[in-house]
């Protein structure tokens, strides 16, 4: 059964997920919604969410953007997603920059990947940023959540 965007989001908030679940949907370019039992989680949800699909987002905890390439980050897109959600973000120094000018600095940690790996504590979360390289460099990411990390036993993809 195929879903629009907006049926899929609010199926994946509606799912009842065990403690070692984890359900995603993949948004379109490089952008996934992905929630545990207890977290949501938006990664590079770059042109894949309109103000529709965005209030169909219950919480997001966590709004993660690795680099401010079109395909992985817009401007707009993002404070939308920020001014309905509340959530915190996690960018690379160029997109937290931009995002500084309009979103209080409190809920914004710059990604820097330093050397080789640097890790944050947000909240109960633990989120590891990677140098990688597409293009030019980026900031990818090891999400642990809770006192979780990856695998979960089972995984669950919403079709969209």
């Amino acid at each position: 059964m195929i879903q629009s965007k907006f049926e899929a989001v609010k199926s994946l908030y509606s799912l009842e997920l065990s403690e070692n679940d984890i359900a995603f949907i993949f948004l379109g370019y490089s952008g996934i919604l992905l929630r545990s039992k207890t977290t949501a989680i938006a990664i590079d949800p770059s042109r894949s969410l309109g103000q529709t699909e965005i209030s169909a987002i219950e919480h997001l905890d966590l709004l993660l953007f690795t680099h401010n390439h079109w395909d992985h980050y817009i401007n707009e897109e993002a404070l939308l997603i920020i001014k309905s959600t509340g959530s915190h973000v996690i960018a690379d120094k160029i997109t937290s920059e931009e995002l500084k000018t309009s979103v209080p600095s409190n809920m914004i940690t710059i990604g820097d990947s330093g050397s080789f790996s640097q890790t944050y504590k947000i909240g109960n979360h633990e989120v590891v940023a990677l140098r990688g390289i597409h293009v030019g460099p980026i900031t990818q990411y090891l999400v642990i959540l809770g006192n979780k990390g990856l695998p979960w036993r089972r995984f669950r993809l919403l079709a969209t």
